[in-house]
């Protein structure tokens, strides 16, 4: 019986040590497995310094991004007035500073401008910074009529130029350009008495622009058309007597003849006019159009 204990108890014990064999064997897989898996982590780490390089620049610009929120400052915007037809500098004396930009881009916009019309029209200043922050400032631009005193000879070919590319074409011949310039003054410009006589581009604003006044009016707005479509003129004055009298020559290449497109309660115009016809109404009309041929060339 005593034999039979003792060999239970050493199989027992034998057992006991075939278990505590294989778990011993199980730990050390366990802990060959866990430093396998640590070893390819670091490798895999070792191994991509570019990506994380990027990752870590990646995140360092979107803290620096979250950080700065503060926009531009955008300085020196004042309201403009201009005159129709002139240019603009928008940006002169307009500045932009940023808290960490040097350069930011200032966006002018003018999409609602119309410096052709006399009216009031906003313009905005856009500037945006690396971040994102945005500042805008609007501000009014002040189209004005322009004054006939204050007129320029840009100003006033600029409308001229305009108004020949509606009458005229590249195919008219110099007289068809003439007579398109002879009617449209005669029925664009309707008459005012007593127009100033401070020059030709006074008068040819008066005209052009303003389109109203006396025949002094008609002739210098004749002259700049003529003149801006090559055609060779002059202007011609009446003798003084109790009445001024204003029109103008032109020469198509075939010598020099009237041209007088002022408005006359008769109804009569002179386009192209022999100095003959014209003399012959003169004599009938008060001497509506007496000249000192002295000062002039042959008139056909």
């Amino acid at each position: 019986m005593s034999k039979y204990v003792e060999s239970r108890r050493m199989q027992r014990a034998r057992r006991l040590r075939r278990r505590l064999i294989v778990n011993m064997l199980l730990i050390l897989v366990m802990l060959v497995l866990c430093i396998l898996i640590g070893v390819k982590s670091i490798a895999k780490l070792t191994e991509e310094p570019e990506t994380s390089k990027e990752a870590g620049s990646y995140i360092t610009e979107q803290v620096l991004r979250s950080q700065d929120e503060e926009a531009p400052v955008i300085e020196g915007v004042q309201e403009l007035t201009v005159s129709v037809g002139e240019s603009v500098s928008y940006k002169r004396g307009v500045t932009v500073t940023d808290n960490r930009n040097k350069d930011v881009p200032l966006i002018v916009d003018t999409s609602q401008v119309d410096l052709n019309k006399a009216g009031d029209y906003p313009v905005t200043y856009i500037a945006r910074d690396s971040s994102g922050n945005v500042a805008r400032v609007t501000t009014t631009i002040h189209v004005t009529k322009p004054k006939a005193e204050n007129a320029t000879e840009e100003l006033v070919n600029t409308r001229a130029d305009e108004i020949l590319e509606e009458i005229t074409t590249p195919y008219m011949t110099d007289y068809e350009r003439a007579e398109a310039i002879f009617y449209w003054v005669h029925e664009n410009i309707s008459w005012s008495d007593h127009t100033q006589k401070q020059g030709w581009l006074y008068g040819a604003y008066m005209g052009l622009i303003e389109q109203k006044g006396d025949c002094y009016v008609y002739a210098m707005a004749s002259k700049c058309l003529l003149t801006r479509a090559g055609i060779e003129n002059m202007d011609i004055e009446k003798i003084p007597t109790k009445t001024e009298h204003y029109w103008n020559l032109i020469d198509l290449g075939g010598g020099w003849y009237h041209f007088d497109a002022t408005r006359r309660a008769d109804k009569t115009s002179f386009f192209y006019t022999s100095d003959a016809e014209l003399m012959e109404y003169s004599r009938n009309h008060g001497n509506s159009h007496n000249y000192d041929p002295a000062q002039y060339p042959v008139i056909q």
